[in-house]
């Protein structure tokens, strides 16, 4: 058996490199990984496109909204120590400047909470959109070896 590409007259790969890594093969393999398959249909491209700019949409919506909730608690939280402390101001007794420093540190939990519970819901959001993603990549991935391998349509 000859030696040469028959086409050619290059070296076979396995017979030129002798056991380098094969260039050639790798950058037609990574020349097809960024290509679709003309066997790839249209709308399921469009539909993509349309799902994945809808759920662009929607998380630009839920920052937006939970900024907007986030400079509002802001707001009440400095509402509420302004009030807190014109009212410590007016007490006299050390025990009225307890209660008040009782019911400050109360509010300060409060408010804490709920802003742990918003990074919470955020993380589940992110955690669901990552998950989405993946799925889609994956049924991507999948349609593509179908494609170049179960069809006979894609290349060889």
């Amino acid at each position: 058996m000859s030696d040469k590409n028959p086409l050619d007259g290059t070296p076979e790969p396995d017979q030129y490199y002798q056991g380098l890594h094969d260039r050639r093969r790798e950058s037609k393999t990574d020349q097809e990984a960024w290509h679709l398959s003309k066997s790839v249909p249209v709308a399921f491209v469009i539909a993509l496109m349309i799902q994945t700019a809808a759920l662009v949409s929607w998380a630009v919506t839920f920052r937006a909204e939970f900024v907007s909730h986030r400079d509002v608690t802001t707001k009440q939280f400095v509402d509420m120590k302004d009030y807190i402390d014109a009212k410590t101001r007016d007490r006299i007794t050390g025990n009225e400047v307890r209660a008040e420093f009782r019911s400050r540190d109360f509010h300060l939990r409060t408010i804490e909470q709920k802003d742990s519970d918003i990074l919470k819901e955020v993380r589940r959001v992110q955690s669901s959109i990552e998950n989405r993603l993946g799925r889609i990549e994956k049924k991507i991935d999948d349609h593509m070896s179908l494609s170049t391998t179960g069809n006979g349509h894609g290349n060889r």
